[in-house]
């Protein structure tokens, strides 16, 4: 148990991490592209949002999803 919640806190700094920079560093940049630009980076800028910070965010909100699960039973 001390092992799960300890991978779980991880995540969630993991998570919050992630969103901080890409507030302040990835949104900060993008007045400065032109309209071709913007759709381009953002799309790639999306991508690796999905694999950084969005996978993790699925993990942490299995074991909830497990434990309701398991009571509803």
């Amino acid at each position: 148990m001390t092992i799960l919640f300890t991978v779980y806190v991880a995540l969630s700094f993991y998570c919050l991490a992630g969103v901080l920079m890409e507030h302040f560093a990835t949104f900060a940049g993008w007045p400065l592209l032109g309209t071709a630009e913007f759709v381009k980076v953002r799309t790639v800028q999306g991508l690796g949002s999905l694999y950084v910070y969005v996978m993790p965010k699925v993990l942490l909100a299995l074991p909830r999803f497990c434990v309701a699960e398991v009571k509803r039973l």
